[in-house]
């Protein structure tokens, strides 16, 4: 897999539009461009018949040697050592060998596919490479040496050696073409495609007719010579059909394991097995909705579109789709001058294509392909960047992956991810919390890095969710009234849940220690101001105001610890009654006050309690945190007179059995017996991380 961090240069290595320097933003290097560098360059110095006096090693260690090109300056002057270098080779098939390699080298880095495929028969964890992963030059050496093998020829200098010259020249271009995937991965293999479409293009005249008419006329031109059932051999070159082919294959075969039932998404993979993933070339893959709206007329985009077509029809997915093929079909018979209906069919036909792209890309995103495969396949290529860029699911995966494997590197990336508070992840939900939950460590406790680093991300994920829940509390629910939030259960999930609700809605809460009272501004008739009190959180047998995010942490880890202890359950875990709730409101609420509370029942209040909260102007909010009804609602179970229901916390795959009245046994292998029903079975295969089983005996209604 290729990706690696993009960091602020373009697919074709120039700087992209708004990033480079602001002075000079006529410099950034254009696909178009590019290729006139190149093919100017070319000729002068075919014209002048080159540099072919000195030593042939002495050139092709200058250009092995030159800077990336950023200007059309530069370009140029890579392309004149490159010439050099093959007019000095001459008819000399090794020096051709030599040059090839020595391009490829430069190219060549310990991330490359080839690389790793080495590293990994080898079992050592890197290559020794002397490459520095230049892209740019790599893909102008092959523009160069294509045009070289055009141009070379029709020169008076020499006509049999140039004819020799351009021979090499381009077997040296088609080598090169196919070596780009093993050095580049599915990034160069797309950007070679781009390359290849766009000279295809300007031989054909389609790029010289956009700038003369249109865009549409352009396309329209090229999809009648391109897209026929027929297309003439000459307007393709072989390696570009190879091309074309070889990305068609990898997409039919992604698409296939995408949409294949016994798929392995990163979140199932076991130790000691072998993952099988798709590629990453729908990321790379050119696509008309590349780019920014500037460029939707430029000749990128137009090379972009054709592209896109030539390589999906020759795909099975496409092809095997009827509104493609009936497009594809449509498009074959039009007359020409009808520019129009190619539009219209072109049109359709993106529009399959887009389908195809959204299904590839969401299985990526849904599937964790995106980051967690690269993790998998090889921890060293995932960069910040990636990470940074990477989707809330996907991330939560690799945390989860990364942390099972230990791999301090990736943790730490993470955690410098989630120092920026726009990019930490809250948390799914207050369970995951508390089955994720990393104890804190005991006072002058000695602690590794790795749980220095998990703990780091831990409290991010905690300061991302109050800073969640405070986005999501309305402005006036902030400013009136004292807020009194209860937990009276005991139960964990309540607790953690009152403790987060309550930071959120303390505008004086602070996760850097810092403290400062708020006063509300609002002026009452007799002009006094009024000190709103933070929001405090009543448990059973203690009062706890949260701060400061340390505070927050530390109560959370409390929580989270007696509910590892036994005793702790069974001594503190009961609903609360309704006298204990109407004790909390006697001796804790006052006129104006809003009272928040967490239990796993529901409630009864006497009247004289509810009408003293009416009197008062109190409000009272309960929030039923019932696990077990939550998942019998998401699985669709249902009811009866008797209910037995089942439920854990692990991927670990348990049973719910009965024995009737009559001795019939009621189980996975037997699911219905007179009078009950196993309606609801889980985790045959541990897909599920909060399964539930469920048993009804009686009349039965969804639940």
């Amino acid at each position: 897999m290729n990706g690696g961090n993009r960091g602020p240069r373009g697919r074709f290595g120039g700087r992209r539009r708004g990033r480079g320097d602001p002075n000079n933003r006529n410099e950034r290097l254009a696909l178009e461009d590019m290729h006139s560098a190149v093919r100017s360059s070319i000729i002068t110095d075919i014209e002048q018949a080159g540099d072919t006096t000195g030593d042939f090693h002495d050139k092709v260690h200058v250009l092995h040697s030159a800077p990336r090109s950023k200007t059309k300056a530069d370009v140029v002057d890579f392309c004149k050592k490159l010439v050099s270098a093959a007019l000095a080779a001459g008819e000399n098939s090794d020096y051709w060998k030599i040059l090839v390699l020595s391009i490829v080298r430069r190219r060549f880095h310990a991330k490359a596919p080839e690389a790793r495929r080495i590293s990994h028969e080898e079992e050592k964890n890197t290559v020794s490479v002397h490459g520095d992963g230049e892209r740019l030059n790599f893909y102008l050496s092959i523009i160069c040496l294509v045009q070289l093998s055009r141009n070379v020829r029709s020169s008076d200098h020499n006509i049999d050696k140039n004819a020799a010259t351009s021979t090499m020249a381009s077997k040296a271009s088609d080598c090169l073409v196919r070596l780009a995937f093993l050095a580049g991965g599915t990034r160069d293999m797309c950007a070679m495609l781009e390359h290849l479409v766009f000279d295809m293009l300007d031989r054909h005249g389609c790029i010289q007719m956009r700038e003369d008419k249109n865009q549409k006329v352009s396309i329209a031109s090229a999809s009648r010579q391109l897209m026929q059932k027929s297309t003439p051999q000459e307007l393709i070159p072989a390696v570009l059909e190879d091309l074309l082919s070889s990305a068609a294959t990898m997409l039919d075969q992604d698409m296939c394991l995408v949409r294949a039932k016994d798929i392995k998404t990163a979140e199932t993979y076991k130790e000691g097995a072998i993952p099988e993933f798709p590629s990453t070339i729908h990321t790379f893959l050119p696509h008309r909705d590349r780019g920014n709206s500037q460029s939707s007329k430029s000749a990128r985009n137009l090379t972009q579109t054709i592209a896109e077509l030539l390589i999906w029809s020759r795909t099975s997915s496409a092809m095997s789709t009827p509104d493609f093929v009936a497009a594809l079909t449509q498009l074959q018979s039009i007359s020409d001058g009808n520019d129009d209906a190619y539009m219209e069919c072109v049109h359709k036909m993106q529009t399959c294509i887009r389908r195809l792209r959204q299904e590839l890309n969401g299985a990526a995103r849904e599937k964790g392909f995106s980051l967690c495969s690269t993790f998998l396949m090889d921890p060293s290529a995932l960069s910040l960047s990636m990470i940074r860029c990477g989707k809330e699911g996907d991330v939560i995966m690799l945390q989860h992956l990364a942390s099972k494997k230990g791999d301090q590197r990736v943790l730490n990336l993470m955690a410098l991810r989630s120092s920026d508070p726009r990019k930490a992840i809250p948390l799914q939900s207050v369970t995951a919390l508390s089955r994720s939950w990393l104890p804190l460590p005991k006072e002058e406790e000695d602690i590794d890095d790795l749980r220095q680093l998990k703990l780091t991300l831990q409290e991010a994920s905690v300061r991302a969710t109050i800073n969640s829940l405070k986005n999501n509390i309305k402005e006036n629910d902030k400013e009136r009234g004292n807020i009194i939030l209860a937990s009276l259960d005991g139960d964990t999930v309540c607790d953690a849940s009152a403790i987060l609700v309550a930071a959120a809605m303390n505008r004086d809460f602070s996760s850097d220690g810092k403290v400062e009272p708020t006063k509300d501004n609002d002026t009452k008739e007799d002009s006094e101001t009024v000190t709103v009190s933070p929001p405090s959180v009543y448990f059973k047998a203690e009062e706890f105001i949260p701060n400061t995010l340390e505070e927050v942490i530390a109560h959370l880890d409390r929580i989270f610890k007696s509910a590892d202890d036994p005793e702790d359950i069974i001594t503190s875990n009961f609903p609360a009654t309704t006298k204990d709730v109407q004790n909390l409101i006697e001796r804790h609420t006052k006129a104006g006050d809003r009272l928040f509370i967490f239990t796993t029942a529901d409630l009864k209040l006497e009247q004289r309690v509810l009408a003293k909260l009416q009197n008062e102007r109190c409000s009272i909010h309960c929030q039923i945190a019932n696990i077990y009804s939550s998942r019998l609602e998401r699985e669709g179970a249902k009811v009866g007179d008797i209910t037995a229901t089942l439920i854990w916390d692990s991927e670990c795959d348990l049973d719910l059995h009965a024995i009737c009245p009559d001795g019939s046994h009621i189980s996975y292998a037997n699911k219905i017996a007179p009078g009950g029903n196993l309606d609801v079975d889980m985790n045959v295969g541990g897909e599920s991380k909060e399964p539930v089983e469920n048993i009804f005996f009686g009349d039965a209604e969804k639940g």
